[in-house]
């Protein structure tokens, strides 16, 4: 930088020192003349140095900082829009000439022969031709006749054999075994309000029929009166107590009343057993019956 700065000041005093006279004409100031460091800006003349003179090292520390962006300019307004372009010929060409009608074909082979049509009616008889000809065809049967009267009946025959003699029915030697179940099934009391009675017939019998009797000094409900559903050897019955707990009349009871004969398919299970299991039963319909109705 130093020396292109030398080289324009070189210049500048040989042009000073030639306006200047003709001492100094034929000798011209180098930059080996002029002491490092001694050339001042006040030494060089305004505008006498341009940008070619300097270095390109100069050149690049003049340039400075990038400024900030300016604001976006406002969209320019939509330009008219251009002539429609005249439209172009089809691409697809004219229809062709229809050709000559084709020669028609030879006949196919015949069909199968159809099936036999129904056979026509009789026709009528022809007349009787003169001069005493062979007579025509007989005409169709007439109608049948009415049925005529049926006739008298015919004596009676003999008597067949007599059958065998059938199985004994049961008679009046059924023996019926009746079995009772009574519970309390008084109101002053939560376990006993709604009470659950239950008969089961003795091992080796059957159960035919079943019942109940309720007994209650005011107002009584038996909502169930069947058969065990599960064991046909017990009668179930659920009856509630609907007194006043607090009342006087609260006492009563309950009974399942279980009609049984003896029967050879009748189960072998001994009755404590089956009738536990439909005690267990009667309390699960007692429960659902329960949760369903309110105290008073």
């Amino acid at each position: 930088m130093v020396r292109g700065v030398k080289t324009g000041v070189s210049i500048a005093l040989v042009g000073i020192l030639a306006g200047g006279g003709g001492a100094y004409a034929a000798t011209q100031i180098t930059s080996a003349q002029i002491k490092d460091g001694t050339i001042q800006a006040k030494d060089i003349k305004r505008g006498t140095i341009s940008t070619n003179n300097l270095s390109a090292a100069a050149k690049a520390g003049m340039v400075g900082k990038t400024g900030p962006a300016g604001a976006t300019g406002a969209t320019g307004a939509t330009g008219p829009a251009g002539p429609q372009g005249e439209r172009g010929p089809s691409v697809l060409g004219s229809p062709g000439t229809q050709g000559p009608k084709g020669d028609t074909g030879a006949t196919g082979p015949a069909g199968p022969q159809g099936l036999k049509g129904d056979k026509g009616d009789q026709g009528e008889q022809g007349p009787r031709g003169p001069g005493g000809g062979d007579p025509g065809p007989a005409g169709p049967a007439g109608p049948a006749g009415p049925a005529g009267p049926a006739g008298a009946a015919g004596a009676a025959g003999p008597a067949g054999p007599a059958g065998p003699a059938g199985p004994a029915g049961p008679g009046t030697n059924l023996q019926i075994t009746e079995v009772v179940d009574t519970v309390n099934n008084n109101a002053d009391a939560d376990e006993t309000w709604i009470a659950t009675a239950v008969a089961t017939c003795p091992a080796g019998h059957t159960l035919i029929s079943g019942g109940f009797v309720q007994d209650v000094m005011e107002f009584g409900e038996v909502f169930v009166d069947v058969r065990d559903p599960e064991d046909p050897t017990s009668w179930i019955v659920v009856g509630a107590n609907w007194a006043d707990p607090e009342g006087e009349n609260t006492e009563g009871d309950l009974s399942s009343i279980a009609s049984c004969v003896p029967s050879p398919t009748a189960s072998d299970v001994p009755q404590a057993q089956r009738h536990a299991a439909a005690v267990t039963r009667a309390k699960t319909m007692a429960a659902r019956y329960a949760s369903s109705k309110k105290r008073r």
